[in-house]
């Protein structure tokens, strides 16, 4: 993590040296900092890093310990558990926003489509957990991870419906008996650092790239929204070391229990996956955004405009971000429906989620949201759809 900010380290200061002396974040921050100056000495670096391993544990320890995750799930943790507006620029630097997008077409009554979106876009940190052998949204990428992070990156999401009955409406059958179709993952913004994270076992069956654009190449080019690859981390037998390059002086690797925790120069010039310390492979990859937070920005800006002229999606800011924008659907054949109609969840007015209706021809609301309401308030089980009696 530390080579991955080096470069951009003065525009990451900026964004998280304000934070709250005792927040997790700030811990973060000053063993970042730590690392990066050459007076301080590894008994003080190991000091601040075991008081945030401490820091740490507390968040994790509600977690299952036989619950299989990512090695940097406690990053995404540490920034959902001081998630505030006060950080929201800070947690920027390492998060992805999205969003998802459904769509729902009743089968009994074919126009009366509808739509569902949050209202704001959720957050990512460690992107991807990869199986290159499993058979679903992955196989078409064949192990490589560029043309799974081109199609990743894409505006232009192809929706894809799912056929398994446990995904029907998110109405509920009893409300709906349409089945849904799911545009996942629409990236709004991007990270300055990207994690990739692949399955264990997989890392010699993927193809990892030097660099990836996520946008054009001309925003690659005049912008540099273009990620570089800095760095991997590796896993033998129970043990993770650290593989990556530092500027031009070369690759180094770094094993916390030999030579005296200090990084070993390697005789290469650049990174792969195919030239690694013997009985190694790669559990994580770690991509830089070479134009740093200016890049982000642009990556934004092209995106919200990409969006505002080939979708229905209109978010509030349209430049870069400060504070999470508000998702909207404007479709001239679609009206937002209010949240107290929504009578099929709990607490309707809580939800964080909109959802659109079609109009009918005449121009009139479609009432499909209508089935069966006032029956099911007469019932005590109302509106859980949960009623022994049905």
């Amino acid at each position: 993590m530390s080579v991955a900010i080096k470069p951009h380290f003065e525009d990451f200061s900026r964004l998280w040296s304000i934070l709250p002396p005792r927040s997790k974040m700030h811990a973060l921050y000053d063993i970042l900092k730590t690392h990066r100056a050459t007076t301080e000495d590894a008994t003080k670096l190991n000091e601040k890093r075991n008081n945030l391993r401490r820091s740490i544990g507390d968040i994790l320890k509600e977690e299952s310990i036989n619950q299989a995750q990512p090695i940097f799930t406690w990053i995404a943790k540490l920034l959902r558990v001081e998630s505030s507006l006060a950080t929201f620029e800070a947690r920027q630097f390492l998060e992805t926003s999205l969003i998802d997008i459904y769509h729902c077409c009743d089968l009994e009554n074919p126009e009366a489509a509808h739509v569902e979106l949050s209202q704001t876009p959720r957050t990512s940190v460690v992107e991807h957990w990869l199986r290159i052998t499993q058979h679903g949204w992955d196989s078409p990428f064949k192990g490589d991870i560029s043309l799974y992070l081109q199609d990743y990156f894409s505006a232009s999401k192809t929706a894809g419906r799912l056929v398994d009955n446990e995904y029907p409406c998110w109405r509920s059958s009893k409300v709906c008996s349409g089945y849904r179709t799911d545009m996942r993952d629409l990236v709004l913004s991007i990270p300055v650092v990207l994690v990739i994270e692949l399955e264990r076992g997989d890392s010699a069956r993927w193809n990892i790239p030097l660099t990836v654009v996520p946008q054009t190449q001309s925003a690659a080019n005049d912008h540099g929204v273009i990620y570089d690859l800095v760095g991997f981390a590796l896993f033998s037998k129970g043990h993770f070391i650290a593989h990556y390059i530092s500027g031009t002086d070369g690759v180094y690797t770094h094993d916390g229990t030999t030579n005296g925790g200090r990084p070993i120069r390697n005789n290469q010039e650049t990174l792969s996956s195919q030239s690694l310390p013997e009985g190694y492979q790669v559990h994580a990859v770690f991509y830089r955004l070479r134009g740093g937070v200016n890049a982000q920005a642009k990556f934004y800006e092209l995106r919200t405009t990409h969006l505002r002229i080939h979708s229905p999606l209109r978010l509030t800011r349209l430049s870069v971000m400060h504070s999470t924008p508000t998702v909207s659907y404007c479709h001239p054949n679609f009206y937002e429906m209010a949240k107290k109609n929504r009578f099929w969840k709990d607490k309707p007015s809580e939800a964080s989620t909109t959802e659109y209706l079609t109009h009918d021809r005449t121009g009139q609301l479609s009432t499909t949201e209508e089935f069966s309401r006032d029956q099911c308030k007469k019932c005590k089980y109302w509106p859980h759809f949960n009623c022994p009696e049905e």
